[in-house]
């Protein structure tokens, strides 16, 4: 997707609104400018160009939304920007980044999530910069790649740039028999022994089956407002 197209989509604010970016280079790019749009609005505050009453509305917050390939970004993002589970088309495969603006929210949240193909995770410390909270979604019923989900979890902690930003684990595909629970799969990640001084670790179970209604999305979303406030 072309930037600009990305740009005009992202200052026309709806109440919930995806904009899709295809491939890593579109992904940066549509970020860059992100940024670069975050700067200014910065600096037309410190030069006093933003009148009393607009300066004084909430911050806009970024969330980095990451995990592993099939872990249920997309359809966790596709519960986030819609009040009920139904009319939802399936989701498919993140091949860049989807990013979820949920301005009417107090305060309002933009959320980016990346796509956790192999391919991908090596463009996931482009993205956080000026990170408020981690999503780390797990999937809650494939035992097999915990160890590669925890992996690349901790390799991206090492990040000065995230020293100190809350996690949150999701534990998704609840809906589903044998499922870990939220406090499982913070303990095959790794943080279930983080010092509370060192960062915040939450966990919540979610799951977005295609049959039925979304499960733990508001609480998630209230999660989140909670800890961006």
């Amino acid at each position: 997707m072309a930037s600009s197209h990305w740009w005009a989509n992202f200052e026309i604010y709806q109440k919930y609104a995806i904009v899709v970016g295809v491939g890593a280079i579109a992904s940066f790019t549509a970020y860059l400018a992100y940024l670069q749009k975050q700067k200014m609005d910065a600096s037309n505050r410190d030069e006093g160009f933003v009148d009393l009453a607009k300066d004084e509305e909430p911050t806009e917050r970024k969330v980095l939304m990451l995990g592993l390939d099939g872990a249920g970004k997309s359809s966790l993002l596709q519960g986030l920007s819609s009040e009920r589970g139904d009319n939802r088309q399936a989701p498919q495969a993140t091949h860049g980044s989807n990013v979820l603006c949920l301005d009417k929210e107090n305060p309002p949240l933009t959320i980016w999530e990346i796509g956790g193909a192999e391919s991908m995770r090596k463009y996931w410390n482009n993205f956080v910069q000026d990170t408020c909270i981690l999503l780390y979604v797990v999937d809650a019923c494939d035992e097999l790649r915990l160890p590669e989900s925890y992996l690349e979890l901790h390799k991206l902690l090492g990040d000065d740039r995230l020293k100190g930003v809350p996690i949150i684990i999701i534990a998704n595909k609840q809906d589903i028999e044998g499922a870990l629970s939220p406090l499982q799969a913070v303990h095959s990640m790794g943080l279930d022994n983080t010092s509370p001084n060192e960062r915040k670790v939450l966990s919540i179970g979610t799951s977005a089956p295609p049959d039925a209604p979304f499960g733990g999305i508001n609480d998630l979303k209230q999660l989140l407002i909670k800890l961006a406030s």
